[in-house]
C-alpha cells in the first residue's frame, strides 16, 4: 500500500513558503561614498596546521557557496561553479583581469577578496558584490575569521585541489561534520539527567520569553501497535498488529505552536533575550547553531496561509529536519533533552490505553468533539486544544495537523518486528518517505484513526522551484509536530543522531554529474 496522503490539494496548497537563494537577486549598489578602493577584510587568524583541501576548504565551499554555485542550480546563471577543480580554475572566469583562484596569490583571487570583505552594504568599493551576498533579510552570512584565514593560506600555499575531488552538497554533510557532533556533545553536557521522582506533568517557559509549553508524563508500558484485521478502513501497512514495549517519556500536550516555533525560526536575526542568552555556555552553543546554518532561512510567503499564527495556532509547512533542529535548539535553551516521537511512542500516547479505532471509541460520528478534520475545519486549522483531549490529556492527536515522527516510513515495517520488541525506531536512510501520523484539518475520518500511517513524498515540496529543495519548508499546509522528552536521557551520540539523521537534503544535488 502506498503512503496515504493527509491532505486534499486546495488553492492554499499551491502557495510557496520556500527560502531564497541569495544569488538570485542583484544586490543594491551602496549609496554611501567610498573613500578607499581596497576591500575591508576580517583579521586573519592563522590556522594551527597546514590547510588540507578536503578537511578545511571543501567544507567552506559546501556551507557558504554551493547552494548557488553548483551546475544543478537552474536559477543561477553566472556560470561560476565550485564543484570541481576544472570549473573553479578555468580561464574563462575572469573579472577585470582577476581569476577566481590564482594559486599563490590570494589578493588576486576573487574567491578570497570577495569572501573576506566585511562592508555593511555587501558591495565592494569597485562595485563587485561580496560573497556570500545579502540574503532575503538584508544580512550576510559572512565567513568566520578562521575560515578566511584558511582560505587565504590555501591559496598562498598553491591552492592544491586533488584532480578527482568533487565538492558537493552531500546528503550526509551534516552527519560527517565534526562540528555538529561536537555541538551535540556540548549540549549533552549541558542537559540535566532526570531522576524518577521528577516524572510528573510540568509546564515550562522558553528561557528569554513568556511563551510556555506543557508536557504530559507517560508511564512505561506495553500495547498492541497497529490495527486488527477487522478494523474498518484499515490500511495494509497497519499490520501485522504486534506487542510493543515503550519506555517512560513526556510528550507535548499539544502540537508545537507558532508562538513557540517562531522564537526559533527568527532566532538568526533576533536581538531579544531569546537570542542573547545571558548564560555563556548557552550563548556559545546558539552562536555555533547560527554558524552551522541551523536556524531556518526566511520564507518568501507568510507561513500560516492566512489561517492564524499568534495565540496558539499550530506551526505548519515545516520539514522533519526543521522539527529536529527546533528540538535541538529547545534542548539547548532549556537544559532538557527533546526530540520528535518515534512512531511507536506516538501511537502509544494517542491510544492512551484504548484498543479502539480512535482514542474515544470506534464511531467516527463522535469525531466532531475530538478532532479538527475535513468535515468541520472549513479548510483551516484551529488553535491547539480546541477539542476534547484523550484519556491521558493529549489534544489534537486526531486531526488539526499531521505530525512528524522520527521514523522512515515503510509499508511492511511491522512485518519486520518481533512481538514484544522494546522501543522500536526505524532510523531514516532516505529523504522519503518519512512517517506522519494523526491526520490533519483536510483529512477524512479513516486517516485520523489511531493506527493510520502515512509517509511524506517529494510532491509535498512540489511548488518549491529551488534546486536543491529547501531543507526547512514544505509547500503543503498541514504538516506540524509535537515533541517528546524521554525519562532516560540518551548519550551525546544518540542525541546527535536524533537531531541529525543524515537525510536532510531531498537528494544529492550533484548526483547527475557523476
Amino acid at each position: 500500500m502506498k503512503p496515504a496522503l493527509f491532505l486534499r490539494l486546495t488553492a492554499a496548497a499551491l502557495l510557496v513558503p520556500f527560502s531564497s537563494c541569495a544569488e538570485e537577486k542583484p544586490a543594491a549598489p551602496s549609496a554611501a561614498p567610498v573613500s578607499s578602493s581596497a576591500p575591508t577584510t576580517k583579521p586573519a587568524a592563522a590556522p594551527a596546521a597546514k590547510v588540507d583541501f578536503a578537511g578545511d576548504i571543501a567544507p567552506i565551499f559546501e556551507r557558504y557557496c554551493l547552494k548557488c554555485h553548483n551546475p544543478t542550480n537552474l536559477a543561477f546563471s553566472a556560470g561560476l561553479y565550485l564543484t570541481t577543480k576544472k570549473d573553479a580554475f578555468k580561464d574563462s572566469m575572469k573579472a577585470d583581469g582577476k581569476k577566481t583562484v590564482v594559486p599563490g596569490k590570494p589578493e588576486e583571487s576573487l574567491i578570497y577578496t570577495l569572501s573576506a570583505h566585511t562592508g555593511e552594504s555587501g558591495v565592494l568599493p569597485d562595485g563587485r558584490r561580496a560573497m556570500p551576498p545579502m540574503d532575503a533579510d538584508g544580512k550576510r552570512n559572512q565567513l568566520k575569521a578562521v575560515d578566511i584565514a584558511k582560505l587565504k593560506q590555501w591559496i598562498a600555499d598553491g591552492a592544491a585541489w586533488p584532480d578527482d575531488f568533487e565538492v558537493g552538497l552531500r546528503q550526509n554533510a551534516m552527519v560527517d561534520d565534526p562540528r555538529e557532533r561536537n555541538l551535540a556533545r556540548q549540549a549533552a553536557e549541558h542537559i540535566a539527567q532526570v531522576s524518577p521522582t521528577e516524572v510528573k506533568n510540568y509546564e515550562l517557559s522558553i528561557p528569554g520569553s513568556d511563551v510556555k509549553f506543557r508536557m504530559i508524563a507517560v508511564p512505561a508500558g506495553e500495547f498492541a501497535m497497529g490495527s486488527p484485521e477487522k478494523e474498518k478502513n484499515r490500511g495494509e501497512d497497519e499490520g501485522p498488529q504486534h506487542k510493543v514495549k515503550v519506555g517512560a517519556f513526556w510528550m507535548g500536550a499539544t502540537e508545537v505552536t507558532w508562538d513557540e516555533f517562531l522564537l526559533f525560526m527568527n532566532a538568526r536575526n533576533d536581538e531579544s533575550a531569546v537570542r542573547k542568552d545571558t548564560r555563556t555556555e548557552v550563548r556559545e552553543m546558539l552562536d555555533t547553531l547560527d554558524y552551522l546554518k541551523s536556524f531556518p532561512t526566511k520564507p518568501y510567503h507568510v507561513m500560516d496561509y492566512s489561517m492564524g499564527m499568534a495565540g496558539g495556532y499550530p506551526a505548519i509547512s515545516i520539514t522533519q529536519h526543521a522539527a529536529n533542529r527546533y528540538a535541538m535548539w529547545l534542548s539547548i535553551k532549556t537544559g532538557q533533552f527533546y526530540r520528535l516521537p518515534t512512531e511507536a511512542e506516538w501511537e502509544y500516547a494517542c491510544r492512551a490505553g484504548t484498543i479502539t479505532a480512535y482514542s474515544f471509541g470506534d464511531d467516527p460520528a463522535a469525531l466532531g468533539d475530538h478532532a479538527i478534520y475535513a468535515a468541520n475545519s472549513s479548510e483551516k486549522y484551529q488553535k491547539v486544544g480546541s477539542k476534547k483531549p484523550n484519556a491521558w490529556g493529549f489534544f489534537d492527536m486526531h486531526g488539526n495537523v499531521a505530525e512528524w515522527c522520527l521514523d522512515q516510513y515503510e509499508a511492511d515495517a511491522y512485518g519486520k518486528l518481533t512481538d514484544g520488541v522494546a522501543n522500536p525506531f526505524n532510523q531514516p536512510k532516505n529523504a522519503y518517505p518519512l512517517v506522519l501520523r494523526g491526520g490533519g484539518y483536510l483529512s477524512d475520518p479513516e486517516l485520523l484513526r489511531s493506527a493510520a500511517r502515512a509517509g511524506s513524498n517529494p510532491g509535498h515540496k512540489g511548488a518549491d522551484p529551488q534546486s536543491p529543495k529547501s531543507i526547512w519548508y514544505m509547500t503543503t499546509p498541514d504538516f506540524g509536530f509535537r515533541l517528546v522528552r524521554p525519562v532516560k536521557t540518551p548519550s551525546a551520540d544518540e542525541m546527535f543522531h536524533y537531531w541529525t539523521n543524515g537525510v536532510e537534503w531531498d537528494a544529492d544535488p550533484l548526483q547527475n554529474m557523476r
